[in-house]
């Protein structure tokens, strides 16, 4: 990930965001939302080396299966974030709640089945 390709993105966003807002007043919601999606993107992409690098040591270690549970989650995470901000940033702070609710709640349904592996195993060392 270029930092600085980052920087100068938010720039550029920051004086079309600035222009927009000057002339048309509502269309600036749209534009903090594409731009919020072109960085993420870019952000994600750039992720790419890492996850591939976790990914390989995960299965080397026998985890590959938590690790795309760990990353599903995270994903989650992320996704569920950039849009509250963006709706906290268009005014809408209960819609921004919701998603982080419903981000939380998407997480807690991923993570079921490594939760029911946990009780399997204490339930078999308890036996």
């Amino acid at each position: 990930m270029d930092t600085l390709t980052v920087c100068a993105f938010s720039l550029v966003s920051l004086c079309v965001l600035v222009l927009v807002r000057q002339l048309r007043q509502e269309l600036v919601p749209l534009t903090v939302a594409a731009i919020g999606i072109i960085m993420l993107g870019y952000l994600l992409v750039s992720l790419a080396p890492v996850l591939s690098f976790i990914s390989d040591t995960a299965e080397q270690s026998g985890l590959g299966g938590y690790f795309k549970v760990l990353v599903k989650a995270l994903a989650i995470a992320l996704s569920c974030q950039v849009c509250a901000e963006i709706c906290r940033d268009c005014g809408e702070s209960s819609l921004a709640s919701k998603v982080e609710l419903a981000g939380k709640i998407g997480i807690i349904i991923l993570s079921l089945p490594i939760l029911q592996q946990l009780l399997t195993m204490a339930k078999e060392m308890l036996a």
